[in-house]
């Protein structure tokens, strides 16, 4: 079956007719043993499964939208969207672009990850869309990247940023180092994000925001590429009891954290909120706590003052050792619906 993109912008599509004309819908359901995108689709919501062993191919169509209200997302595909039973061999092939709306609220840290398998598009060609040396190709998309590498500001461009900010915190965007409990530059954006890694990015707005005094703005940031589904595991993680681990949610949907399998690591997570403390703040972190199915969120508010208590599409999160190597394991059971603005 042909799937072409939906008429109507505001409406549930059910796949498998051909629907010509819009490019936008709110939920779409896939129905039949094989759909084929014929043109760009956007999501606005959330994509389902309806039965069994369905396959649909993106043929690089397929958009999951984000913006201030809403988060598209990948549903459990191994449940069946109109009854609830378990299902199995549902697949999406192909390449699919994934958003995260950014609020222009405030300029702050965000702890971000990105729910792909990372082999297509560098992080310059993704969160930079393509551009460097400051330019800004798609306004609205985007963001500026700094180091404090590269010594000259020649020498930060040829490893792909934007420009040289040369003292310590120089670097807007970093990965947390368990070993010795520090934050190390990004050494380059010339290569693919890690598959599970969270990013701590310090965003301002679109890549029309080039200088540290300029007025934030809204923007997105996006990857193009196959999308994590199924049981997604990190292993070896940390080597000694009481290390910090930064994970990634490795779903294009929202997480809950009140079943996640894991090994020897903790049942307290640190969720990083840019919401939390005033505008002359950038952010800090929230303590998730999960103690028999029961979720409690300290100290609340920001980001999390209308019951949010979950793990956003494209956030990271901490998790600490317990009493040495640890693992994890998402299970696409962990999804839920909805979504919050949590950056």
């Amino acid at each position: 079956t042909q799937v072409y993109a939906p008429t109507y912008s505001s409406k549930n599509v059910r796949f498998g007719g051909e629907n010509n004309g819009g490019t936008n819908c709110l939920r779409a359901y896939i129905g039949m043993h094989a759909d084929t995108l014929k043109g760009t689709l956007n999501v606005l919501s959330k994509l389902s499964f309806a039965g069994s062993n369905r396959k649909f191919i993106t043929n690089d169509n397929l958009v999951l939208k984000s913006d201030s209200a809403m988060t598209a997302s990948v549903d459990n595909i191994e449940v069946d969207v109109n009854t609830g039973a378990a299902v199995s061999g549902n697949t999406i092939t192909g390449k699919v672009s994934v958003e995260r709306y950014i609020s222009g609220a405030k300029k702050a840290w965000r702890l971000l990850s990105s729910p792909t398998v990372h082999l297509v598009q560098t992080i310059q060609q993704s969160w930079m869309e393509g551009g460097s040396s400051n330019s800004n190709p798609n306004p609205g998309y985007g963001i500026q990247t700094t180091t404090n590498l590269g010594v000259t500001v020649a020498g930060a461009r040829t490893l792909g940023f934007d420009t040289l900010y040369n003292n310590t915190g120089g670097s807007n965007i970093k990965t947390y180092n368990s070993q010795n409990d520090t934050w190390t530059s990004l050494p380059t954006t010339l290569d693919f994000f890690q598959r599970g890694q969270a990013y701590m990015t310090f965003i301002r707005g679109d890549r029309s925001v080039t200088k540290y005094n300029q007025a934030t703005k809204p923007t997105r940031i996006r990857e193009k590429d196959s999308l994590n589904m199924g049981d997604f595991t990190l292993s070896n993680l940390g080597t000694f009891g009481g290390q910090f681990i930064s994970i990634g949610n490795p779903y294009a949907s929202a997480i809950s954290l009140t079943n996640i399998s894991k090994t020897n690591l903790d049942s307290t997570y640190y969720l990083w909120d840019p919401k939390l403390g005033p505008n002359s703040e950038y952010g800090g972190f929230q303590t998730v706590s999960v103690v028999n199915g029961n979720v409690t969120v300290t100290p609340g508010g920001g980001s999390y003052s209308a019951g949010n208590k979950n793990v956003e599409s494209g956030q990271g999160f901490f998790v600490r050792t317990t009493t040495g190597i640890g693992s994890i394991t998402f299970k696409e059971s962990n999804k839920v619906d909805g979504s919050y603005l949590v950056t």
